[in-house]
């Protein structure tokens, strides 16, 4: 029941979801401000707490019904919020509530004000509950304009209205008429057309102004996603530079606002939802990546082309592992299962090498054409990074400089806390391997399932209880922007991870199999069955966390704020649902579908079926994904990516070490090569064999690499050329030098003239102004 119920909710697009029936009037407003009625209660530790703890519950009492009053005095329009003469002369927490909804609403009537002197529009209002003060904050199509050319805003332009103007040129500048070729001996140079893919910075002249693209039938070039950006940008740049300065994240942080809510759009989201659920399930490829992006923003974009990259690769490998594998199941025992794997560790040698290289192509085309090609070097600082501000060494503006000395005592805290954990993890790995030892020495064979599935829920825990430290320890370290703190955590959690899931798998691959397992055959048995439990444990995980929990904490949510049957406003309902954090949740899916990686490139020879049950997961992943974000989760706020970070040098790490594992358990754990007596002849054909595989990674890599794709090149630099000539209006250079012309120089031949004197010796070139004895 439970499976048809999910299978109805998240892959069947037959019904009209909560969003589908909010008030249309919800596209009008770009993002909401959720603030408090009452700001946060700060907790003061001191030597009197309790005393003072003990007071507040004796002026509770007392001040009852003046805490009445003061709550009716507070009702009402969200600007008459501050406490008045009602809420003097109240004692304890009467009073120190009263103070706290004077705190709100003063930073309230901040918002506001910032607001108003920013050119944005607003309107406010109560939650059902009078517990929350809704913001609801829009932008004017000039306002927009007005931002977009302030920032330099990237924005694609369109195709036919560029080719036209590179027809047209611009003749009071100096800009003659463009003609890109297309065609060398009648062969084109590219696929891509001159005008394809083309981004620039937005500019309200009104020759540029029609350039940008726009969707049919609108007359703004600004999607709800390109709004959201503007209008976050706004409300965080510096007043001085016309925004509001309010650091959302921080504030967030401190409490005086509940949530930013960038708003659903009914339309957007209904159109990518039919186009999304609309694809075939296997046609990873086939999927609207571009749509997303369009709705969601490049960071989150790149990730669902990532997991369609990734479930395209699994099928291609899954499908040969899997009839491998049924033919290990019917043989069971002998040489032919070495065999088998061998062959399936070379199909995994070749799949490893071409999957960092193909999606490296992949990933250069996809920033192509969402406009993302060198984003990161002109990434802003994150709102959390502190420090003081200095003149910039680079621009000579105001900027924030944290030295790093400074970070690195909280680094090697990090350090020392991450080796505890670490530690721990390793005493558990152990002692669940004791704990598998005994019962196969006291021929309880039951133990050996318990301890994988006790193996598989620790990995479990110690991964979530790793993430939150790792978030916070990152977090202090203070780094400067989005990108580096992604990398650094990535790296972080990567590293406990290889430990935490790998490590138990590796002691059986490379450590002496007579020690644990009596034969080889056992050993290669017990990787197989531990390998299955985690790997199917890891992929429950993932599914309760795409689809369960999201909907569950929806639910709770709806009866928390008013109930099932409470009629709620659409910021309301947005507010009801998951919460996402763009920075941490994007690692932990990164890091969900890097770590399902290494298990099928390190460890699958030992269950070839594996990367098929990886592209099952990731194809049902593709569709929860877009149902638990279109429907579940508030809107993500969009933010752009130019790749996929660290994550894209850690999965070519993995793809290098694959090959080196799967040697060894070809090699150490199955027939016929585990049956060669001497243990000095099976590491030699081990080295022997993991080497040839390295270097054929390495070549492969070096090849796939190094040939980008030049169209990807090519149109970079026609996009280049175009802005400078259609949008920075540089002029054409002449490049023909005219000489002028005047008296012919005297061209006769002196048969009698000489350049002497004329030297035999080197040294008296070399150093002129010394006679030389050997001149005729």
């Amino acid at each position: 029941s439970l499976l048809l119920f999910l299978v109805k909710k998240f892959f069947v697009s037959n019904k009209k979801s909560m969003l589908e029936e909010m008030d249309e009037r919800s596209r009008a407003w770009d993002v909401v401000i959720v603030l408090p009625v009452a700001a946060k209660k700060v907790v003061k530790h001191s030597k009197k707490k309790l005393e003072k703890k003990e007071a507040k519950k004796k002026a509770k009492k007392m001040a009852s019904e003046e805490a009445e009053e003061a709550e009716e005095e507070a009702e009402g329009d969200p600007s008459s919020l501050e406490g008045g003469p009602a809420s003097r002369g109240l004692g304890g927490e009467a009073a120190e509530m009263a103070e706290r909804k004077q705190e709100a609403s003063a930073y309230f009537e901040t918002i506001v004000g910032r607001l108003t002197e920013a050119g944005l529009e607003y309107r406010s209002y109560y939650s059902i509950q009078k517990d929350e003060i809704y913001v609801k904050i829009r932008a004017s199509e000039e306002r927009l304009k007005a931002q977009a050319d302030a920032i330099d805003f990237t924005m694609k332009l369109d195709e036919a209205k560029l080719e036209a103007k590179m027809k047209e040129g611009f003749a009071d500048l100096g800009i003659g008429r463009i003609e890109i070729g297309t065609h060398v001996g009648g062969v084109a140079v590219s696929k891509y057309k001159p005008c394809a893919h083309i981004y620039a910075k937005y500019d309200t002249t009104p020759e540029l102004e029609v350039l940008y693209e726009r969707v049919a039938g609108a007359t703004s070039p600004f999607r709800s996603m390109h709004r959201i950006k503007l209008v976050t940008h706004v409300l965080q740049t510096n007043r001085r530079f016309g925004g509001c300065d309010i650091p959302l994240s921080k504030r967030i942080l401190q409490g005086k606002i509940l949530a930013f809510l960038p708003m659903h759009d009914a339309v957007e989201r209904t159109n990518l939802e039919r186009a999304w659920f609309a694809t075939p399930w296997l046609a990873f490829s086939k999927y609207p990546y571009g749509a997303y992006r369009d709705y969601f923003g490049e960071q989150a974009a790149f990730y669902v082309k990532f997991l369609g990259f990734d479930a395209t690769m699994q099928l291609a490998l899954g499908v040969p592992g899997t009839v491998l594998y049924v033919v290990l199941l019917v043989v069971n025992e002998g040489p032919a299962q070495g065999i088998l794997r061998a062959i399936y560790a070379v199909l995994l040698v070749f799949w490893c090498a071409l999957f960092s290289g193909a999606w490296n192509r992949v990933q250069d085309i996809t920033a192509l054409k969402w406009g993302t090609h060198g984003f990161e070097s002109a990434e802003t600082p994150r709102p959390q990074h502190k420090g003081p501000v200095v003149k910039s060494p680079v621009t000579g503006k105001d900027d924030i400089y944290f030295p790093p000395r400074r970070r690195r005592p909280a680094v090697f805290r990090g350090v020392v806390l991450s080796a505890l954990v670490v530690a721990a993890d390793l005493a558990f790995i152990f002692g669940v391997a004791r704990y598998r030892d005994v019962g196969a020495k006291s021929k309880a064979p039951e133990r050996a399932m318990v301890a994988s599935v006790i193996q598989a829920l620790g990995i479990q825990v110690f991964s979530r209880f790793y993430r939150w430290l790792a978030t916070r320890v990152t977090d202090v370290e203070n780094w400067r922007t989005e990108t580096e703190f992604a990398d650094i955590l990535g790296s972080k959690l990567f590293a406990f991870n290889f430990i935490n899931s790998y490590f138990a798998l590796l002691v059986l691959v490379f450590s002496d199999s007579k020690k644990i397992c009596n034969t080889p055959n056992a050993c290669s048995a017990k990787l197989e069955l531990n390998l299955l439990v985690i790997f199917v444990f890891s992929v429950a995980s993932d599914v309760v966390d795409a689809a369960l929990m999201p909907f569950a904490m929806r639910l709770y949510n709806q009866y928390h704020e008013g109930g099932w049957e409470e009629a709620l406003s659409a910021a309301e309902w947005q507010y009801l649902l998951g919460e996402y954090d763009e920075t941490l949740d994007s690692i932990n899916s990164y890091m969900s579908l890097t770590i399902q990686f290494g298990y099928v490139a390190l460890f699958s020879s030992a269950a070839p079926i594996v990367p098929l049950i990886a592209a099952v997961l990731n194809g049902a992943m593709l569709r929860l994904e877009a149902r638990k974000y279109l429907s579940l989760f508030r809107r993500v706020e969009p933010r752009g990516a130019e790749d996929v970070g660290k994550f894209e040098a850690i999965i070519a790490g993995l793809g290098v070490a694959g090959p080196v594992t799967n040697a060894a358990i070809v090699v150490r754990l199955n027939p016929p090569l585990a049956s060669i007596d001497s243990l000095a002849r099976r590491r030699y054909v081990f080295v022997i064999s993991a080497l040839v595989a390295v270097l054929f990674q390495i070549v492969a890599r070096v090849v796939i690499v190094s040939s980008k794709d030049l169209d990807v090149q090519l149109q970079l630099q026609r996009q280049n050329f175009l802005r400078d000539k259609i949008v920075n209006h540089i002029a054409d250079e002449d490049e023909q030098v005219v000489v002028p012309r005047g008296v012919l120089p005297n061209t006769t031949v002196d048969l009698t003239d000489h350049d002497g004197p004329y030297l035999t010796s080197l040294s008296t070139v070399l150093r002129p102004g010394q006679s030389d004895d050997h001149a005729v």
